[in-house]
């Protein structure tokens, strides 16, 4: 099972065209954003990410999670996800897990004003499906520390009695132009998560990721190194029209 789904996202992480510059790390809900939380900013149109992890969990290795988002336009991007794990109430034993996730940008930052997004997200759809609604919000604060934060409700899908309110918050922090520190939290009526990762752009195909995640509900913490890397975006091409031909010389006046 593992393996027909995720064979073809590791092959494509090594055969898609690849983006001059670092790139970003989608989260884990196949959004752009900070490991854990998204940011309100969205895919260019035309462009693509995708992220692979191989992690450790209770002793096993599993290459997941996931993740592939592109920008439908240059306001709405959609996402999809893949994990097994990392979640509160994940099912024992665990099984692979399906996302998806959408987001409209509604206006962008700027300086110390915030940059603001809705998004909708289902996690799980493959099992005991959970739905969210949530206002994102980020800026780049001095220092190019970018921060986060998110706030809406979740619910299994038309159990309205069932919703409950949720929130993240998540910093980077970068050391230097190619490694960053990433700091994120999360809560959720089904609990809580935490999650830190560095960075390090050390190709111009790609970014790695050192990541721990931890469910404070549960024992033990979970190790994952992974890759993500970002398509180019699609060349537009002009036609150049040619100038007009210049009229014929008139005729000579005269007999």
């Amino acid at each position: 099972m593992r393996s027909r789904f995720l064979a073809p996202i590791a092959g494509a992480l090594l055969a898609a065209p690849l983006a001059a510059g670092a790139a970003p790390f989608p989260a884990r809900s196949g959004q752009t954003g900070l490991l854990l939380v998204p940011e309100a900013g969205t895919a260019p149109r035309g462009v693509a990410s995708l992220s692979l992890d191989l992690r450790l969990r209770q002793g096993e290795l599993m290459p997941t999670p996931a993740a592939l988002l592109a920008g439908l336009t240059e306001d709405l991007e959609v996402g999809v996800s893949l994990r097994e794990g990392g979640a509160p109430g994940d099912p024992e034993p665990s099984r692979l897990l399906l996302g998806a996730a959408a987001k409209l940008r509604l206006s962008a930052a700027s300086g110390l004003v915030p940059g603001l997004a809705l998004d909708a997200a289902l996690d799980r759809v493959n099992w005991r499906t959970v739905a969210s609604a949530r206002l994102v919000a980020s800026m780049d604060a001095p220092g190019r520390i970018r921060l986060a934060a998110t706030a809406g409700v979740e619910a299994p899908p038309g159990d309205v009695p069932a919703a409950g309110l949720g929130a993240g918050l998540a910093a980077s922090v970068p050391f230097t132009e190619r490694l960053e520190l990433v700091g994120a939290w999360t809560r959720s009526p089904r609990g809580t998560i935490l999650g830190g990762a560095l960075r390090w752009s050390a190709l111009d195909r790609g970014t790695f990721q050192v990541s721990v995640t931890h469910l404070p509900g549960e024992r033990g913490v979970q190790l994952s190194a992974g890759l993500a890397v970002t398509t180019e975006a699609p060349r537009v091409t002009r036609a150049v029209e040619e100038p007009a031909a210049e009229p014929e010389a008139a005729a000579k006046a005269g007999p």
